[in-house]
């Protein structure tokens, strides 16, 4: 009984040390996590000269897809915040007095849908453009003034953009219509653009100019104006039978509703503004990533092989084709990169068994294949897809023709320059809009330039090259999608990834989403790195933590700013503490918790202290009460 009587207040003392004493949380595991930061995207929406009575906001707002933009890829998760607003009357003054100043008499194409019509059934070649009269406005002068103009909002600036969408109807005088004008020169040829190149009709389709309804290029300003003319929406409606089809494809918001009463006007300019709208959210401020995107900064080795036929042109003859420079600049600008070599070799298919062999295998003989003869005579069809996979796997085509490289982003590229040719698939039939230039993705990249494309009729002056073209799938090979899906309001956009603007630059605008897009991914892998530093370095190096913290916050206020290079620095130099913190000690060695601002704003950068309060102190006689009836049963 004595010997029990000491056990049980052995028992109750520990229990009260147990009850009083603090405990480290490396018996309760708490998961270190980095600060919370609220991610946004503000993005204000300026309409312009619309009547209010036909401008339903609130349905315009419930209309837009605007929250799951980056709710995919396993990156981190925006907060789209939109603001629709109507500037006052001043601002609007303002804006419209100084469109009068950049506006002039001139005139445009526009689409003979009859001929394009013809063209796709009967796949005879036609000349389909016919001349538009009316008012064009310098579209690049337009959007400096906005950029350098822009009205208030209630929205922060975290990632703040501003949007425009007009009706510029007073314009439109009877028969003469406005559109938003973008002179475009071609880089190899310095050239302004006058041919629209319909696959195989583009000798008959000179004179040919490019109107915008929208436009975006210099600034992170969009300008969107439904009212505008334009052509290539009613020419994609027709011709690319994949094309989500919208009425303004074929008439100006303006047309669609002449004559409607305002009760049934009103839902009309909602839902062309809805849409319109809708198409530049998803593809340009939602833009994701082609594949798995890249890491910034890299050492980038591009390299070429353009296979010619000397019987058709010498290699002097060719060389103007590729602005090599160019390509160098626009590669190291958008991967934000010093380290680029671009490698071109040329090959002359005379003269290369190999390459001669690899090229005739992936002709397409469409007679043989589906029974059906082209419409046209001494042209040939390659099989594009193949040849990618040839300069994907073919060892020795990438042995022999490609140099070993130890950049860390390679790309290996096949050009083809022929006449009378063009890249097609073997599923379907090519000419009713199945032709392509090139291909691009995983580092790869193949393109066929058909010299009618390359010179004029008199077969010697230049007419354009292919720079913006191998730009562009160079853009695809590193992760940049088109500007636009199967809806193409947003391939108005002056950036060398769209089909429709005739230019060799990536737009602020895209360049922002591929920096932002290629920061998140980097910073949502620092996520488990942070917790993975916790378990590894945290009792070794205990300012590790408070440092990273102070790391992140300064790259998500960089983030806020739309400074995503700058950011990309912070967040890739915290990976590098993470991976060999013993090379950066005399970075965090000093820093101690108190630097670091309070828990509210840091992460949990030291062990957290569970105590136990007076409630804890009511189970001691209720376990006194256990113990001791366990002894007298025990007896």
């Amino acid at each position: 009984m004595i010997q029990m009587n000491i056990n049980i207040s052995k028992t109750l003392l520990i229990l009260i040390i147990f009850a009083f004493a603090p405990i480290n949380t490396n018996s309760v595991l708490v998961t270190p996590v980095l600060p919370e930061v609220d991610i946004e995207m503000n993005i204000s929406i300026n309409f312009i000269n619309f009547d209010t009575s036909l401008l339903d906001l609130n349905s315009i707002r419930s209309q837009l897809q605007f929250t799951y933009f980056y709710n995919y890829y396993g990156d981190l998760n925006y907060d789209v915040i939109l603001d629709l607003q109507v500037p006052d009357q001043s601002y609007t003054d303002q804006l419209n007095a100084y469109i009068d100043t950049i506006t002039t008499d001139d005139w445009t194409s526009k689409l003979n849908e009859t001929a394009i019509n013809e063209q796709k059934v009967n796949f005879v070649r036609k000349d389909i453009f016919e001349q538009q009269n009316g008012k064009a406005i310098d579209a690049r002068l337009l959007e400096q003034y906005l950029s350098a103009n822009k009205p208030s909002t209630n929205l922060n600036d975290n990632n703040l953009y501003h949007m425009f969408v007009f009706n510029l109807s007073r314009l439109d005088i009877g028969t003469n219509k406005h559109w938003l004008n973008a002179t475009e020169i071609d880089p190899d040829s310095m050239s302004s653009r006058f041919y629209w190149r319909l696959e195989w009709d583009y000798p008959l389709n000179y004179d040919v100019k490019f109107p915008y309804a929208a436009f975006s290029e210099q600034t992170d300003v969009a300008i969107l104006d439904p009212t505008s003319f334009q052509w290539v929406l009613n020419w994609r409606s027709i011709w690319n039978d994949n094309t989500i089809y919208h009425p303004s494809y074929d008439n100006t918001l303006t047309e669609l509703i002449n004559n409607e009463t305002p009760s049934n006007a009103r839902p009309i300019v909602t839902d062309t503004t809805s849409k319109w709208i809708t198409d530049w959210l998803e593809n340009i401020y939602g833009m994701g990533l082609f594949g798995e995107g890249i890491n910034l900064r890299e050492n980038v080795n591009s390299q070429t092989i353009v296979v010619y036929n000397s019987t058709q042109k010498s290699e002097e003859e060719l060389r103007w084709i590729i602005n090599e420079q160019l390509s160098i600049d626009k590669l190291g600008y958008i991967a934000n990169s010093t380290n680029i070599e671009f490698v071109v070799n040329y090959y002359d298919i005379n003269n290369d068994t190999f390459l001669k062999d690899l090229i005739e295998n992936a002709e397409i003989d469409y007679s043989a294949y589906q029974g059906i003869d082209p419409p046209f005579e001494n042209w040939r069809f390659y099989n594009g897809d193949q040849l990618w996979g040839e300069i994907f796997s073919n060892s020795i085509l990438r042995g022999n023709y490609f140099e070993r490289t130890d950049a860390t982003l390679p790309i290996k590229g096949l050009i083809l320059l022929l006449d009378n040719a063009s890249y097609a698939g073997d599923s379907w039939i090519p000419w009713t809009g199945g032709l392509y230039t090139g291909l691009g993705g995983n580092g790869i990249v193949t393109m066929l330039w058909e010299l009618d494309r390359a010179f004029m009729p008199d077969g010697t002056t230049h007419k354009a090259g292919l720079s913006k073209v191998l730009i562009h799938e160079i853009g695809h090979s590193i992760g940049l999608p088109h500007t636009f899906g199967n809806s193409f309001v947003s391939d108005f956009i002056s950036d060398v990834m769209g089909y429709y603007p005739g230019t060799a630059n990536f737009s602020v605008l895209i360049s922002q989403a591929f920096w932002r897009r290629n920061l998140d991914k980097i910073i949502f892998t620092l996520y488990n790195a942070y917790t993975e530093a916790y378990t590894h370095w945290g009792s070794t190096f205990p300012d590790l933590l408070p440092y990273l913290d102070e790391l992140y916050l300064n790259a998500m206020s960089l983030h806020a700013q739309k400074l995503y290079l700058e950011s990309y620095t912070i967040i890739q130099h915290a990976h590098n503490v993470i991976n060999n913190p013993y090379n950066y000690v005399s970075e965090f060695g000093s820093l101690t918790s108190r630097d670091i601002t309070n828990s509210s704003t840091s992460g949990i950068s030291e062990p957290r202290i569970v105590e136990f309060n007076a409630t804890t102190l009511l189970l001691i006689p209720v376990i006194t009460w256990f113990l001791r009836k366990k002894t007298k049963m025990s007896k």
